[in-house]
């Protein structure tokens, strides 16, 4: 094989290969082998039509097979022996694409590649301690919000007015201009005030009223409120409490800890909340102080970006966060122009994420910084956590995108870079 290289730029590349003659016609062979065993020819039994049969009537689709597999094969061959890391499909002047007896074939592929990265001293980046203490107002906080996770509600039998706090079963029908509102109307529905879990002063409304009242008000809804049609409007609602209930929170005693299965005493369950609060005030000194490592490797590092990586990064961040203000409600118009206005910071933010994604896979490769199969496994259970699925879930929901799990031993691989680097660095 016969290989020349052209500099079209530090992340785009031209490659001139030559096949050999001797490649080709064995390749040739081999397909016309195939074709033999299965070609129906007029006057010839199944597998048993001579070469010259065959090449009047399948030279095409011979040509077309053997340009097919031996193409990308030697395309192949031409990367390893450029040391080149392509990022994206290559062009190929399929012009050129044109087999001739007894005469090598050459074919011109154009491509993106990673640049090639001359690494800063990544080694000793100076990043902001913080001390790691648990105050007695993070426990009260912590313990506070245990014991209301764990809460049951009874139902107040005595003639008092709500409060904040209270679950407040109602009944309840909204109206704009005079007419009832498609899905506003419901009966028997819990409603904690204080949740901000509707509109805001519906609960704020509802302060105050007592088991067997009725209270009639008019809100504003929301100007980014999902349903077009209420976006802004006033409506009016009426509202019957049916019932009245009141969290009654478990005593923080030795009790608590055998139900949650945390220990035998409050000491003990003590200790735990103790160390989970310390386990997540050191996750977030230390995703900080990440962030100031990506931070100074951006800074550090000056090359050419490739522009397919920069253009799909940012592409994918103007998809996420169309889907993410549209999901909270905000109308599609308000939304795309929401879009315009953060294009030009979404396309900084994609440059910087991607120069951030090579240094680190640099670094990976310097260092011999590897994923292992624990460490997927272990990622995909992450994942699954957060989101609620099965880890089988996740899996297959990985594989459905483009990249694949690829893309997420990519993630996991950036993060142990980013571990790396950050175990190396000076603390101040």
């Amino acid at each position: 094989m016969k290989l020349d290289v052209e500099d079209l730029g530090a992340t785009k590349k031209r490659l001139k290969v030559e096949i050999p003659a001797d490649a080709i016609k064995a390749a040739i062979e081999e397909a016309y082998k195939e074709v033999g065993k299965t070609a129906k020819v007029d006057g010839f039994r199944p597998g048993k039509a001579p070469r010259h049969i065959l090449v009047k009537y399948y030279s095409d689709s011979v040509e077309a097979n053997v340009l097919e597999r031996i193409v990308p094969e030697y395309y192949g061959k031409a990367l390893d022996e450029a040391d080149l890391t392509p990022i994206d499909r290559p062009h190929i002047e399929e012009g050129s694409l044109k087999i001739k007896k007894d005469q090598p074939l050459t074919f011109t592929a154009t491509v993106e590649v990673k640049p090639v990265i001359v690494l800063g001293e990544y080694k000793g980046i100076t990043v902001k301690d913080e001390p790691l203490e648990v105050s007695d107002s993070d426990m009260d906080e912590a313990l506070a919000e245990l014991r209301s996770m764990h809460s049951t509600l009874e139902t107040v039998e005595e003639d008092r007015a709500s409060v904040k706090g209270d679950f407040v079963v109602i009944d309840f029908e909204g109206f704009k201009d005079g007419e009832p509102i498609q899905g506003g109307k419901a009966e028997n529905y819990p409603l904690e005030l204080g949740s901000s879990s509707m509109i805001p002063g519906f609960e704020e409304n509802l302060e105050g009223a007592k088991k067997g009242e009725t209270r009639e008000f008019t809100v504003r809804f929301p100007e980014e409120y999902r349903n077009k049609d209420l976006a802004g409007a006033e409506a009016t609602f009426k509202a019957a409490v049916k019932e009245l209930k009141s969290k009654v929170l478990p005593e923080l005693d030795d009790e608590l800890a055998k139900d949650l299965g945390i220990g035998q005493t409050l000491a003990e369950l003590k200790d735990k909340v103790r160390e989970d609060i310390l386990m997540m005030k050191k996750r977030g000194v230390a995703q900080k102080q990440k962030e100031e490592i990506v931070r100074e490797l951006v800074r550090l590092h000056d090359f050419e970006l490739p522009p397919t990586l920069v253009e799909k990064e940012f592409r994918s961040m103007m998809v996420r966060r169309y889907q993410e203000v549209v999901g909270n409600g905000m109308p599609t118009g308000k939304a795309s122009e929401e879009l315009k206005e953060f294009e030009p910071r979404a396309k900084a933010i994609a440059q910087d994420r991607v120069k951030t994604t090579l240094v680190l896979s640099a670094i990976a490769d310097k260092e011999g910084i590897k994923v292992t199969e624990k460490e997927m496994e272990a990622g995909i259970r992450m994942i699954a956590a957060e989101t609620g699925h099965t880890p089988q879930q996740v899996m297959e929901m990985y594989k459905k995108r483009e990249g694949g799990l690829e893309d997420l031993a990519a993630m996991i691989g950036e993060d142990k870079s980013l571990d790396f680097v950050l175990s190396h660095a000076k603390k101040a």
